[in-house]
């Protein structure tokens, strides 16, 4: 199934590293990826997902998906900076947190 979508980018950014999901629909959806083809100055541009998106009432905090780039912890993207939540989320480390 596809969906379509909007997307705002910040003038001051150059390629979208991450999109945020929030899931309005009363019940959860499976997106296996997401992809933003004919990106301007990139092309395509593919963020793996599988994982399950739950209604915004299940789900304390936006989920972010993450593009195909890698990036050292000292080298992450200043916007991407304040989802380090979610990363340790997606890890599994905050299991262990208290």
């Amino acid at each position: 199934m596809q969906f379509g979508v909007t997307i705002h980018v910040n003038e001051s950014e150059e390629i979208p590293r991450a999109v945020i999901v929030k899931n309005l629909h009363p019940t959860e959806f499976f997106p296996k990826s997401i992809t933003i083809d004919d990106f301007p100055g990139k092309g395509l541009i593919h963020f793996d997902c599988n994982y399950w998106v739950y209604n915004v009432g299940k789900y304390s905090y936006d989920h972010v998906f993450f593009s195909n780039n890698n990036y050292l912890l000292t080298d992450t993207p200043r916007p991407l900076q304040s989802y380090t939540k979610e990363l340790r989320h997606l890890r599994g480390d905050d299991m262990n947190m208290k």
